[in-house]
């Protein structure tokens, strides 16, 4: 190539090399400007996530302090189970209702179902779903654990004296928890008092005569008073725990 030739040539290559330069630089703030998003997101998503997961250790603590003190108590009635629960429902705790399960023997239950429709001022039964999810008084067994003391009642009403031993999923929970002595969660779950489309979780925290969890399994069968339960709809609880700085991202969660 001639002399006359590379000063012909220089402008374009020039320009050549410019462009090159310029998308470049443009590669590398795209990745920088990615790789700073990308860093945004895994800090915004794992403080969600730590939010979150305080929130619901809160939740469990509070249906355990709530044990602590029938655990102290040998009866409890509703206006007492009423002041203890009450504070809980301030904090940003995602509950939809606190409730105190009894077991209740088949010749405790004609008793029981007079005493608590005598307190409430209402008709009181502990009841079932049947096939169709209607409420049906509950059949003839041995043992019962109804929704006996709830707080609040306002929207929980249809959860009241349902036997929760009536339902497979429940009652596995209620199974595991007294074996285990320990706060035990469901699979997740429609409330028998849901209206919307949300799912729900229970938890329940066993109680036990004299306090104390047993060391032996046959003592914790044969020494258990009932439950306190914590009734969770999933949707609401995750937007209550969430801050308001992390609306720009979606959460969702998964049941494993």
């Amino acid at each position: 190539m001639t002399m006359t030739e590379l000063k012909r040539a220089a402008p374009g290559a020039v320009a050549i090399a410019g462009v090159i330069g310029a998308i470049v630089f443009f590669v590398w703030t795209s990745t920088l400007e990615r790789d700073q998003t990308e860093e945004r997101f895994r800090r915004l998503a794992s403080n969600l996530l730590l939010t979150v997961d305080i929130g619901v250790q809160e939740s469990s603590h509070a249906i355990e302090s709530v044990g602590a003190f029938l655990d102290a108590s040998e009866t409890i009635n509703r206006d007492q189970f009423k002041t203890i629960v009450q504070p809980l429902f301030s904090r940003e705790l995602g509950l939809q209702a606190l409730e105190w399960i009894p077991r209740i023997s088949r010749s405790q239950r004609p008793a029981s179902e007079s005493s608590a429709a005598e307190a409430l001022g209402f008709g009181f039964r502990i009841t079932e779903l049947d096939s169709a999810g209607i409420t049906i008084p509950a059949k003839d067994r041995a043992e019962y654990f109804p929704v006996y003391f709830v707080e609040p009642l306002s929207g929980n009403e249809a959860a009241l004296g349902f036997d929760l031993a009536s339902n497979p999923p429940r009652a596995s929970a209620l199974q595991r928890a007294r074996d285990s002595g320990t706060l035990t969660a469901t699979d997740r779950i429609t409330l028998v008092q849901e209206t919307g489309q949300q799912y729900g979780y229970l938890l329940f925290l066993p109680i036990y005569e004299g306090g104390a969890v047993a060391d032996l399994l046959e003592d914790r069968r044969r020494l258990l008073r009932g439950f306190i339960l914590g009734v969770f709809r999933v949707g609401d609880q995750i937007q209550a725990l969430l801050p308001e700085e992390g609306g720009d991202v979606d959460v969702y969660a998964f049941d494993v």
